[in-house]
């Protein structure tokens, strides 16, 4: 069964998203792109290639949401192939870097510095479990 958008907001509220206003039309997005029976397990939101971004790891993936007029940029990455995830935080912001196999990598920047760990964690957590 597919979450509902409260249930969507409550489940990202829970796993570290701080500032859901930022992503609020991604969010809103996000309840036609998961699939039946996939959770949520870390959120963040950050700038990538100049644009917000939301980036959500599920138990089957990592998503990358960004709503813009007319249309939705999106971009997955199967736990399978990520190969590394990491991360820096300065005093406000970090990023989090997220390699692939066949990927150049994927880097998210200005994210909230309690939102990095979280996220960080849990990728590799996801791809951990999802690989056993």
């Amino acid at each position: 069964m597919a979450l509902t958008p409260d249930q969507i907001h409550t489940k990202l509220r829970l796993v570290g998203l701080t500032q859901p206003k930022r992503v609020r039309k991604e969010i809103t997005a996000l309840a036609d792109i998961l699939e039946p029976g996939e959770d949520i397990k870390g959120a963040a939101s950050g700038i990538m290639d100049g644009k917000n971004w939301l980036v959500v790891c599920t138990d089957r993936r990592v998503l990358f949401l960004d709503k813009v007029i007319g249309g939705l940029l999106r971009k997955d990455i199967p736990l399978e192939m990520v190969s590394s995830v990491s991360m820096n935080t300065g005093m406000v912001f970090g990023s989090i870097d997220i390699l692939g196999a066949g990927l150049s990598g994927m880097q998210v920047k200005n994210i909230l510095k309690a939102e990095v760990p979280n996220l960080a964690n849990a990728i590799q957590t996801a791809r951990r479990e999802h690989n056993e």
